[in-house]
């Protein structure tokens, strides 16, 4: 269990390819973003990630999907409070 549950952690992706593939799976379905929509949208993502972990639904090391698309294989950074984000290996 994490320290302080009530902070909801971010997100970020361990490279920055990572997050363009991301990006470019998600526009293909839901179109373009703007800076303040992207920020939405990670801010979402950390939400959801974090009740589905906490509620034991999703196991660090797995791929995790938002609204049909991969975000990528989840892991947890303890030490900044981050959910972090890789291509499937």
């Amino acid at each position: 269990m994490m320290e302080n549950e009530s902070t909801i952690p971010g997100i970020d992706f361990y490279r920055d390819r990572d997050e363009k593939d991301f990006l470019e799976r998600w526009e293909e379905q839901h179109g373009e973003l703007s800076e303040e929509e992207l920020d939405d949208l990670y801010e979402e993502i950390g939400k959801t990630i974090h009740e589905l972990y906490t509620q034991k639904e999703i196991i660090l090391g797995t791929n995790f999907e938002y609204k049909k698309v991969l975000v990528g294989e989840v892991d947890y950074n303890r030490f900044y409070n981050i959910y972090l984000f890789q291509e499937p290996k």
